[in-house]
């Protein structure tokens, strides 16, 4: 339960992941289901039909290095938001908005195939990015806790998903 970003779960740890989202300190930080799966043993985050752009996922190092992270991606400004359980109860949960320049050039942006490419191929010389078929979907998976430490490395040298075009060319090819 989420007023932004709500998660839903299936399996074993499903209760795990999602019952505490809305008292968690910030959307992807400490106690977020992106957190808690990064911690579990055999997590893997999947993209099913989508490129390495939209990946809610990349945030949760963000929250995770808070100010050490490479650049300011939140707003200062923060928010209360309510949210009603499933039993009706209202809950007023903590928000802090992206810095909407930012969007411009973040990877999901449809302009930055680039950055998209450099991930795809950053991910698999690391051998974490692992490519399949489900039905007509074309389909990728990486383990949560290799993927969240993968990008925690790049952060502290600089490359994020919001890295320019710049920055991209000035790094080594894998």
């Amino acid at each position: 339960m989420h007023p932004t970003h709500s998660v839903s779960a299936w399996g074993r740890h499903a209760a795990y992941l999602t019952e505490a989202h809305h008292r968690a300190p910030s959307i992807f930080g400490e106690g977020s289901p992106w957190q808690r799966l990064a911690g579990l043993d055999n997590a893997k985050v999947l993209g099913l039909g989508v490129s390495m752009g939209p990946v809610t996922f990349y945030h949760a190092v963000e929250d995770a290095m808070g100010r050490a992270f490479p650049i300011q991606v939140w707003s200062e400004r923060s928010y209360l938001l309510p949210c009603i359980d499933q039993q009706g109860q209202r809950h007023e949960v903590p928000l802090r908005a992206f810095d909407p320049l930012l969007a411009l050039r973040r990877i999901d942006h449809p302009s930055r195939s680039d950055l998209r490419n450099y991930f795809v191929t950053e991910f698999q010389g690391a051998g974490l990015l692992h490519r399949n078929q489900v039905g007509m979907a074309a389909c990728w998976w990486i383990p949560a806790r290799g993927f969240h430490d993968h990008l925690w490395r790049l952060a502290k040298d600089g490359m994020t998903i919001y890295a320019t075009p710049e920055q991209l060319a000035a790094r080594p090819q894998v």
